[in-house]
């Protein structure tokens, strides 16, 4: 019998990876029909240009992080990291309780993602030298 090495993705590797699948649903369930429906106008376009980028990008970083790649967690990290920002700048733009409360869940979500990738064993098994 050969010698298998079966690596476990870790519960919080699956977490992210599917929070994020989730974000590259909703991002392209946006900008996907905003390109389709023929608006010539440049924020319907820049809407739509947007957040299919930032769809793909998502599902790009799911596949990173399902299978276990490098860039996957590098990706994940600056993913992250820009949404913490920009958490931050729409928190303040618009000051009504409902985009408090979600830009305040958003921030948490994603500072507790990048905290728990700098974690030892994530690390590890991305194979990032800590």
């Amino acid at each position: 019998m050969n010698d298998i090495n079966i690596i476990r993705r870790p519960r919080g590797v699956t977490l992210i990876a599917i929070y994020t699948a989730i974000g590259a649903a909703f991002s392209l369930l946006v900008g996907v029909p905003q390109l389709l429906t023929g608006e010539t106008t440049a924020v319907a376009l820049i809407t739509g240009v947007v957040y299919s980028i930032l769809g793909t990008l998502f599902m790009v970083t799911v596949y990173g992080l399902w299978t276990l790649k490098t860039w996957g967690y590098k990706l994940a990290r600056g993913i992250y990291a820009v949404s913490v920002v920009f958490g931050c700048f729409s928190l303040f733009s618009n000051l009504t309780l409902g985009n408090i409360i979600t830009q305040g869940i958003t921030i948490a979500i994603a500072i507790w993602i990048l905290s728990y990738l700098r974690k030892e064993e994530p690390m590890d098994l991305f194979g990032i030298k800590s």
